[in-house]
């Protein structure tokens, strides 16, 4: 039952960083952030691809879309700027480095609407940051609402705990019907009581 559920475990702490949960700032595939810049549109997601090529950003351009990273390489990070994730993975620039992007994640309840923008592009380094700041960044509260590994495995343990009791007064009860009593109602009992009668019977035909 354990190993059933540990994948859940894995996949829970996908978007989980410093102990906050960011799943909610992932939007669907079909409506990923957009961002113009100039003579690029930016598409990018958080935890997230924006298409079937699992790109997690891409730049499009003259009808040309370049991947900026996969959702398979998301890293986390944090630095001066703030919480983030990094993706590397994308397209070759003409300089021959491959895009990468960085999506730096930033509460501020100072502001009614989340601020969407490109915080740094070095087409030369091939690198792109996009930052997310307002309101939606601030996920602390909803995060601690989130059940902890600790706590579904304390759960995992408490179910199996009660499984076996279940079992075992199920058995007991039965027993209790049939006419057993005490500890003859304990599942090895009957096996132990037989081979001591075996052994009394044999003792005393020896004798």
């Amino acid at each position: 039952m354990i190993f059933l559920l540990l994948p859940l475990l894995v996949f829970s702490q996908e978007c989980v960083l410093r102990d906050i949960n960011y799943s909610k700032l992932t939007k669907p595939k079909n409506d990923p952030y957009l961002l113009s810049y100039p003579a690029y549109t930016f598409h990018f997601n958080i935890c997230g691809p924006v298409d079937d090529n699992g790109n997690v950003a891409v730049a499009i351009a003259d009808d040309v879309t370049y991947s900026l990273g996969k959702y398979s390489t998301q890293e986390p990070f944090t630095d001066n700027n703030g919480n983030g994730f990094k993706y590397a993975g994308g397209s070759k620039s003409r300089s021959g480095n491959l895009w990468s992007s960085s999506i730096y994640i930033k509460c501020d309840n100072t502001v009614t609407k989340d601020i969407i923008q490109v915080s740094t592009a070095d087409f030369d380094k091939a690198t792109v940051s996009f930052e997310i700041r307002g309101p939606s960044a601030c996920v602390v509260e909803e995060s601690k609402k989130s059940l902890s590994p600790v706590a579904i495995i304390f759960i995992i343990i408490a179910v199996i705990v009660c499984v076996i009791l279940i079992v075992f007064g199920s058995w007991c009860l039965v027993n209790f019907f049939i006419g057993k009593r005490g500890i003859a109602v304990l599942p090895l009992y009957s096996i132990f009581h037989k081979q001591q009668d075996a052994f009394a019977t044999e003792k005393a035909n020896l004798i």
